[in-house]
């Protein structure tokens, strides 16, 4: 019998692959860390032989992780876009998002490659600075949406509440 290669396999795959870890890229996927690691464990099978090294801290990629992960990248790019034809998803364009200094890196690293497999013709441009910064980019028109941290109580009428989080100090 013919081994089949699951997409979403694979891609769960490259997000341990681009995160490094299983607990952060079961959160991107929205799975379980026990989900990933059947996954994964089914796409080792299909691969015949370990893809990834792993330990306490991180995951590695092996010799044939490596190989794997190079020779899907482009499937998965071509698997989203067929997707989306036969979808008739053609969301085309361009969005400027603001976001804080202290989530840009998240925001690049995390959810910009799903962003852009998901919406392949729309161009995510992405501005960094202060929270105020970006609140009067938005009120100016240069900015279409920022994601802005605030305090409690501060909200105003055309913004639309996401999340409460707790900032903690963190020392040495």
């Amino acid at each position: 019998m013919t081994a089949i290669l699951d997409i979403e396999l694979v891609r769960t795959f490259h997000a341990v692959a681009r995160i490094g870890k299983f607990s952060a890229a079961a959160e991107q996927l929205h799975k379980s860390p026990a989900a990933v690691s059947v996954h994964i464990q089914r796409l080792e099978a299909v691969a015949g032989g370990r893809l990834l090294n792993r330990d306490n801290q991180a995951v590695s990629l092996t010799a044939l992780g490596k190989r794997l992960l190079l020779s899907t990248t482009e499937l998965l790019s071509t698997h989203d876009r067929v997707l989306a034809d036969l979808q008739g998803t053609h969301l085309a364009g361009r969005i400027t998002l603001g976001v804080p200094d202290e989530y840009a890196v998240h925001v690049i690293r995390d959810i910009l490659p799903v962003f852009t497999a998901a919406w392949p013709n729309v161009v995510l441009e992405l501005k960094s600075a202060p929270s105020y910064a970006l609140r009067e980019q938005v009120a100016r028109g240069k900015l279409q949406t920022a994601v802005i941290a605030q305090p409690k109580g501060q909200r105003k009428a055309d913004t639309q509440f996401l999340v409460s989080t707790k900032p903690v100090w963190v020392g040495p």
